[in-house]
């Protein structure tokens, strides 16, 4: 299999054979126009356009039932509508290949009466059917078993003379690189023709697109609009004011990627691995179930450590890569491996891990600003604000309890992301329990013994709403927050 094909994790070819059985009806002998590619894009974008099934080939990506679809969906989420118009009378061989074999996917083809003409199940015996022109509408309908998109290319073949489908010549299977590469080659002519292919970004993006792979390779600027990258590795990829708009990243892998500028509205990231992603300066990802990123979005990562909450008016610390241990050690104040027990980690006291947030130099957490603020910070040579991300006011986030409030579980998602539950913008995060600043049960002189917890792990059967209580001097994650001056009020639990 060659490369490019290997840019899908299952993907299935529906051949359409033109069985010549003599001459058709108007003497032609068969279509002679250029094969076309049209994509899902193309039907979304212009509902009377119907493809031709002798010279079009068609690129569908046919999701699971239940998932949330997206903009240019044809027909309902498990079910794909093609118009055809067949411009004369023809005996039509259907052969669906397909890369999964337990597929169940069938297609059906009705014509303008909405009358049966002929159905195929993927890996199925070939089906044969005398077709005349006019207006059908071809449906494929997802198997609701594989929860993964299926890529399917439907694409014609003609010259075939043949009786019957038995008389198929052996091998045209075997000839699907072949005509697959053809026909990526003309979806991404847009994409070439706007990325000048003799320059350093050009080569790299020629050799994405036949690989679906470019590890650490600079594609700044560069056009990837509509572009199928599902599974493409870009691990490490300098992707800085790329057009990636409607572009299919399903189950890429971003990570440590840079998109600082990169336009990602309508771009699919179901699934997508953007651990340690570089998300600045313009490039904005909200939290849409269907993991499509569109401007105006909720989070914001703002380049220095912290996140931005526009439905809260709440800036949230973003952690980073680090050793495990203490979350006092100077090393690991903002390690995604670091915890503290509940007093160590709500204690603004000197040596506490609020208390080191916001006293001291932002740009060397050594330098302590507690006297003298950002002028303390440029006395001592290191420069910069004093506090985390120039802040002074970090603190626990809140859990509801009694009417408080729930800043905590306004990041907590597991309806749209899974292990951990919340945005990728956040970074890295813990699988696990977090810690929150809100008392559930008090000793002696009212000393706390418990607080509430929030799991992040996954959605919780056990726990309702993912949220218990802890003793505290157990060891957990922890995650600063402050309200952003003009913040919104925070939403009650």
């Amino acid at each position: 299999m060659n490369g490019a094909i290997k840019s899908f994790a299952f993907f299935a070819v529906i051949f359409l054979i033109a069985v010549t059985i003599g001459c058709d009806n108007d003497g032609s002998g068969g279509s002679s126009q250029d094969t076309q590619a049209l994509t899902e894009h193309d039907f979304g974008a212009d509902p009377s356009l119907s493809a031709d099934p002798e010279n079009h080939v068609i690129v569908k990506f046919l999701e699971h039932p239940d998932s949330e679809g997206h903009e240019n969906d044809t027909g309902e989420t498990g079910n794909d509508v093609i118009p055809i118009t067949y411009k004369r009378d023809l005996n039509h061989t259907y052969c669906w290949d397909d890369d999964d074999e337990d597929s169940e996917h069938f297609m059906i083809l009705l014509d303008s009466d909405d009358v049966e003409i002929l159905s195929l199940g993927a890996n199925e015996d070939c089906v044969t059917a005398f077709i005349t022109a006019g207006s059908y509408t071809m449906i494929i309908h997802h198997d609701a078993w594989i929860e993964t998109i299926h890529t399917i290319f439907i694409v014609p073949e003609s010259g075939l003379v043949a009786n019957n489908k038995d008389s198929i010549p052996e091998g045209m299977f075997s000839r699907a690189g072949r005509l697959l590469s053809d026909m990526l080659e003309k979806l991404d002519n847009s994409i070439t023709q706007t990325t000048n292919a003799q320059t350093p970004v050009g080569k790299n993006v020629k050799t994405l697109l036949i690989t679906n792979s470019c590890v650490g390779c600079d594609l700044t600027g560069a056009n990837l609009s509509g572009a199928n990258l599902s599974h493409a590795d870009l691990r490490g990829a300098v992707l800085n004011g790329v057009d990636l708009t409607g572009a299919f990243l399903f189950e890429a892998l971003l990570i440590k990627s840079s998109l600082t500028d990169a336009n990602l509205t309508q771009a699919i990231l179901i699934g997508a691995d953007l651990s340690g992603t570089t998300w600045c300066d313009g490039s904005r990802c909200p939290t849409g179930s269907t993991g499509t990123c569109e401007t105006g979005a909720r989070f914001t990562d703002n380049c220095d450590g912290t996140i931005s909450d526009a439905d809260t008016g709440l800036m949230w610390e973003k952690k980073v890569d680090g050793p495990a241990g203490s979350c006092l050690d100077d090393d690991k104040l903002h390690s995604v491996e670091a915890t503290c027990n509940w007093h160590d980690a709500t204690s603004d006291a000197p040596g506490g891990w609020l208390y080191k947030l916001n006293n001291r130099c932002h740009r060397e957490p050594l330098v302590e600003c507690t006297e003298g603020g950002d002028l303390a910070c440029v006395k001592a040579s290191v420069g910069g604000p004093c506090g985390f991300a120039g802040h002074r006011n970090w603190r626990v986030p809140e859990v509801a309890s009694s009417g408080g409030m729930a800043e905590l579980k306004t990041i907590l998602d597991c309806v749209k992301f899974t292990s951990p539950c919340i945005n990728p913008l956040f970074g890295r995060t813990a699988s696990d329990w977090y810690w929150s600043a809100t008392i559930s049960g008090s000793g002696a002189n009212d000393i706390p013994i418990t607080a509430v917890v929030v799991f992040f792990g996954f959605e919780s059967t056990i726990f309702p709403t993912n949220t218990g209580t802890q003793a505290v001097n157990h060891r957990l994650p922890i995650r600063a927050v402050r309200t952003r001056p003009g913040g919104q009020p925070i939403p009650l639990f």
